[in-house]
């Protein structure tokens, strides 16, 4: 089993410090790996991950209910929530100028420019 980072466990810890679902609110979250372009035991990066409850991690995960397309979207727009809430809260912030206008609605190309984003040590954790 892989150990962890400081940085990737302080990244799950601020994620799940979040409490509450960002689908629905639920109290009681899961650090969810973004499943895009993995196989079997391989997860994302570890800051591709998002606030879910288990119940929307099962579904999102192994679920019947959702299309490909739907799990994937829904994936997302947990991700966007979650650096959102994460920024908001302050453990999420800009280095240097904040842009002048920011605005992610949950789609792959906002999943993108957030891991870039990261990437590039332009949102860093506090």
């Amino acid at each position: 089993m892989k150990r962890h980072s400081a940085e990737e466990r302080r990244w799950y810890a601020a994620v799940a410090s979040l409490e509450t679902c960002s689908l629905c609110r639920a109290y009681g979250v899961q650090v969810a790996h973004r499943n895009e372009g993995r196989g079997l035991g391989q997860k994302s990066s570890y800051h591709l991950t998002a606030a879910i409850c288990p119940p929307e991690h099962y579904e999102i995960d192994n679920g019947k209910t959702m299309t490909q397309a739907e799990r994937r979207a829904a994936w997302n727009a947990a991700y966007v929530d979650t650096v959102n809430r994460l920024i908001a809260v302050g453990r999420l912030v800009w280095r240097g100028a904040l842009p002048a206008s920011f605005c992610w609605h949950g789609n792959d190309e906002d999943v993108d420019e957030i891991d870039r984003l990261i990437r590039a040590g332009e949102l860093v954790l506090k």
